[in-house]
C-alpha cells in the first residue's frame, strides 16, 4: 500500500477545518493528515489540537507566510516524520469521496512523468472552470484591462472539447486539491515562497513543465470547493485583493518569464491604471 500524507492549512476559520477533517478522517487511502495552522490569531490551533492522534498531526507555523509557505511547512514535517511516497494538497473547504484518491493515484502508473493530478472541480456544486493554459506575459495584460478582454478574450481557457476521455492534460490547476509525487515536489524545491498569495499554481506548474512532467485533469471525478460569499466586503477589500494578485503576477513574470524593464513599466502602467478605474468606480 503507498504511504500518503494530506496537508491541509488552516488560518482562522478552525470551524471550516473541523468539518473537513470529520469528513476525511477515516479515509483508510490516506495514511497520514497534516493540519498547518498558518499562525493564526483565534484559537484554532487550540481546537484543531483536540483532534491529534497518529493519523491526525496539528502543528503551528512560526509566521503566517501564505499559501506556499504554510503548504511546504506541512510538506517537509511530512517528509521528515513518515516520508511518504505522495502528497495531498487540500484546501479544508473541499469534499471529496475516498474513490479520488484511488484516482490520483492510478495515474501515476497509467502516464508517464506525471506531475500534478486533480479532480475536476466544482464551485458550490456547480462546474465553473477547471483548468487553464499557462498565461503568457500579453495574457496578463489582458487581464488587467476590461478593453483588451472584450477584445481578445480569455485566452488561457480551453476549448470543451479538451476535456472528452477519461482523463485530460493540461497546463494548471486549482491549488484547491491535488496530488503530486514527494520525489517531484522535492525536485522542483516545493512551493515558491516568494508570493504569499496567488500565482501558486503557475509556478508550480511551470517548473513542472520545464522539466518535461504532464499534469492531468479527472474528467469524470469531481470534488465540491465550497466558496463562502464573506459578508461586509467592501470596495478597499477587492482594492487590496487585486493588489496582491498584481504583485504576485508581477513577481511570476520577472522570475519565470524573465521580463526586462520596458515590461516591467508596462505592466506597472496597466495595474496602476486598472487600479485607478477601481478607486474610481467606488465613490
Amino acid at each position: 500500500m503507498s504511504n500518503i500524507a494530506l496537508i491541509a492549512l488552516n488560518y482562522n476559520d478552525y470551524s471550516t477545518t473541523s468539518k473537513f477533517l470529520d469528513s476525511v478522517r477515516n479515509y483508510n487511502s490516506i495514511n497520514h493528515i497534516i493540519v498547518v495552522d498558518n499562525n493564526s490569531s483565534d484559537s484554532s490551533f487550540e481546537v484543531l489540537s483536540k483532534y491529534k492522534c497518529d493519523k491526525i498531526h496539528v502543528i503551528k507555523s512560526e509566521k503566517n507566510g501564505g499559501y506556499s509557505y504554510g503548504n511546504n511547512y506541512g510538506i517537509k514535517y511530512a517528509i521528515k516524520e513518515f516520508n511518504p511516497e505522495y502528497i495531498i494538497i487540500s484546501n479544508p473547504d473541499v469534499f471529496f469521496e475516498e474513490d479520488i484518491v484511488y484516482a490520483m493515484k492510478d495515474m501515476y502508473s497509467k502516464e508517464e512523468k506525471v506531475g500534478i493530478v486533480a479532480p475536476t472541480m466544482l464551485i458550490n456544486g456547480e462546474l465553473k472552470w477547471t483548468s487553464w493554459k499557462l498565461p503568457t506575459f500579453k495574457d496578463d495584460i489582458i487581464s488587467t484591462s476590461h478593453m483588451l478582454k472584450r477584445k481578445f478574450g480569455d485566452r488561457t481557457l480551453y476549448n470543451k472539447d479538451h476535456f472528452k476521455g477519461e482523463y485530460s492534460f493540461v497546463d494548471i490547476l486549482p491549488g484547491s486539491l491535488f496530488m503530486m509525487k514527494t520525489d517531484v515536489m522535492k525536485e522542483i524545491g516545493f512551493f515558491d515562497e516568494d508570493v504569499f498569495l496567488y500565482c501558486e499554481e503557475r509556478m508550480l506548474s511551470k517548473r513542472l513543465l520545464d522539466r518535461g512532467y504532464r499534469n492531468i485533469i479527472l474528467n469524470n471525478k469531481t470534488y465540491d470547493h465550497q466558496h463562502s460569499v464573506s459578508v461586509g466586503k467592501n470596495i478597499n477589500d477587492s482594492i487590496k485583493v487585486y493588489k496582491i494578485m498584481a504583485e504576485s503576477t508581477y513577481i511570476y513574470n520577472v522570475k519565470y518569464n524573465k521580463i526586462g524593464f520596458v515590461k516591467k513599466m508596462i505592466y506597472k502602467i496597466f495595474v496602476n491604471a486598472m487600479l485607478y478605474r477601481m478607486k474610481i468606480s467606488s465613490k
